[in-house]
């Protein structure tokens, strides 16, 4: 039987194997794009209709402080681990999966309406790791990855007095790694066994939308893109880096200064 001659459309999946996953994967986070898109059009539409009530609202908050909290999801941009390793006479394994849940505490401080400096702390759980040796013991643990970051935001936006404000971040910190290990099945326990802890200096680049809901009170959806690697393996990985995309509540607010503290009046008999 002769050959079949190859289309060029067979030709061009031959040469790219990958296309159909990569194509399943966009396919996958385009509903969440869209979604959080739409959610922050309807939540900013009313800006093109403000009033001076408005409009002086949104005035206050470009002046306003920032503490709060985020939550959303991390995805894995390092490298992965394979599933079951040896290391002397202990067997390691490890469910590290590419997303995790992402959690972040920030403090946000206006030092004008462009511009804003920010200290945040964030814990992102990257898988479980298992310790098995010869004396039939377990270790059960996980690995934990710490962003501390300062960051500089800036309000490209914050004079057309809109309710959305995005902004840019750019900044840096530490980015510290550590194998805990929390329960373990042996009669004789050692607190550092193969608990291992890095810590890198890094960046971060990332963005977001600001969206305040009262003069206490905002909402906002930010993402942060942080590369970094470590020096030495951690569960036998050193590239660690990710993305997250979280969504944020956070309390506003404006310190009193000492002169606008009330000043009781004296009354003249």
């Amino acid at each position: 039987m002769a050959a079949r001659n190859l289309t060029p459309e067979d030709e061009r999946r031959k040469m790219s194997p990958t296309f159909s996953c990569t194509l399943t994967y966009r396919l996958t986070l385009m509903p969440l794009i869209l979604g959080c898109f739409l959610f922050f059009i309807l939540c900013g539409a009313p800006a093109l209709f403000a009033q001076d009530s408005d409009r002086a609202f949104i005035a206050h908050f470009n002046t306003q402080h920032q503490m709060g909290a985020r939550l959303g999801g991390w995805r894995n941009l390092g490298d992965t681990p394979l599933r079951e390793r040896n290391q002397g006479s202990s067997s390691i394994l490890s469910d590290f999966k590419s997303g995790s849940f992402y959690l972040e505490g920030y403090y946000s401080h206006r030092f004008s309406r462009l511009f804003a400096g920010e200290l945040s702390i964030g814990i992102v759980n990257r898988g479980d790791v298992t310790v098995n040796n010869t004396f039939n013991e377990s270790f059960y643990g996980s690995l934990v990855i710490y962003p501390i970051l300062i960051k500089a935001k800036v309000y490209p936006f914050a004079a057309s007095l809109f309710r959305f404000q995005p902004y840019f971040t750019i900044g840096g910190g530490f980015f510290h790694g550590r194998h805990d290990i929390q329960l373990a099945r042996s009669d004789f326990y050692y607190s550092d066994f193969n608990e291992d802890t890095e810590t890198k200096l890094g960046y971060s680049l990332g963005g977001g939308i600001d969206y305040p809901l009262a003069r206490p009170i905002g909402l906002e959806l930010t993402f942060s893109y942080m590369p970094f690697t470590f020096s030495k393996p951690l569960v036998f990985v050193q590239d660690y880096s990710g993305l997250s995309i979280m969504i944020g509540v956070k309390y506003l607010y404006t310190p009193t200064k000492k002169n606008d503290s009330a000043v009781p009046s004296r009354r003249r008999f």
